[in-house]
């Protein structure tokens, strides 16, 4: 009885929203986790920015029968898609999942009730469990959650990261910031983390971030170790651009993070690979991060926090050529 009562005060307050390119029916796994979790969400969109229209033939039935929304876009890049999507749903919040995961039942209630129970809270990520893989062969990006928490301490603060495969966030808020960097994430010019730079503006703008460990998605995008390197130096080098941007701006109560980030999930690995006997590792973050941050700098970068003057998004005034191994066609 309570679980249909939350269903049912969840209608018409919450969308679903899929950004996809280029999946076609290994789509469909996504889609059908969400409509069997439920959770009384107000329609469930997908942002199709495929090259053909076979995402659409694949999702036909689920079209028909009124559960998805398909909305084409000839638009490249996640963090363009996101925005589409902001702009698409009719409801004050949105959740967002990849098009390779598959949601776990109430993971969308979780959101709802924490951007209820904090009205300061207007991004709320979720965890995101890896499916079962072969370590040997590779890996699947995860965000494992152990407690649910409001991010309001500096340490707490330093390390919300959280990852696009399961977020929500309170629609109007976010496109007051401007919404997401159209030049960041996968398949746009900074090829990442639009997702992490999301959430440098909240922190910016005072606005509070959530991670809600009841809200779970299993991820199953496996990455062989070749890819997995290319993944890592797609990342950073978003990451590079993300935090070259308040910096940029004068924002300079924002280096504390880039400090913190750089230093632990960088510098640091790569200082304690040099004392290990084993294969040497972690240059390629530093390579990549320090080229993004480079790029961006040069780069007019959108502001970080809500600005009546907003700039162009970070591809404009590039004329040479992005590093060879950076640029990689997006991934799912």
């Amino acid at each position: 009885m309570e679980a249909l009562s939350r269903a049912a005060s969840a209608r018409d307050t919450i969308t679903v929203a899929i950004c996809t390119c280029d999946r076609g029916a290994r789509l469909i796994p996504a889609v059908r986790s969400i409509l069997a979790a439920g959770g009384g969400y107000r329609e469930l969109i997908v942002i199709d920015q495929s090259a053909n229209l076979e995402t659409r033939d694949a999702l036909a039935l689920f079209i028909a029968q009124g559960h998805v929304r398909w909305i084409p876009s000839a638009t490249r890049g996640s963090g363009h898609s996101r925005t589409i999507a902001l702009q698409a749903a009719r409801s004050e919040y949105v959740a967002f999942t990849d098009d390779d995961c598959l949601v776990e039942p109430g993971w969308l209630e979780a959101h709802l009730d924490a951007l209820r129970q904090f009205p300061g809270v207007a991004l709320s990520y979720g965890a995101v469990l890896a499916a079962e893989y072969d370590p040997a062969l590779g890996y699947i990006p995860d965000y494992p959650i152990q407690r649910s928490k409001r991010c309001v301490s500096w340490r707490d603060r330093m390390n919300a990261r959280g990852i696009g495969a399961n977020f929500a966030v309170r629609r109007q808020e976010i496109l007051d910031l401007g919404g997401f960097d159209p030049a960041l994430g996968a398949g746009a010019p900074y090829f990442s983390a639009e997702d992490r730079d999301l959430t440098l503006r909240c922190f910016a703008a005072g606005l509070g971030v959530y991670e809600c460990a009841e809200s779970r998605v299993v991820h199953e995008g496996f990455r062989g170790w070749a890819q997995g390197r290319r993944h890592t130096q797609n990342d950073w080098f978003g990451l590079g651009a993300v935090f070259a941007k308040p910096l940029r701006d004068g924002q300079w109560r924002m280096l504390p993070y880039l400090l913190h980030e750089f230093t632990r999930f960088a510098l640091l690995p790569f200082l304690l690979a040099l004392l290990s006997p084993q294969k040497k590792k972690g240059f390629l973050r530093i390579q990549a991060f320090i080229a993004g941050f480079a790029r961006g700098w040069i780069g007019a970068g959108r502001p970080s926090i809500t600005s009546e003057d907003p700039r162009l998004p970070l591809e404009g005034s590039f004329d040479f050529p992005l590093p060879r191994q950076a640029a990689a066609p997006r991934e799912g």
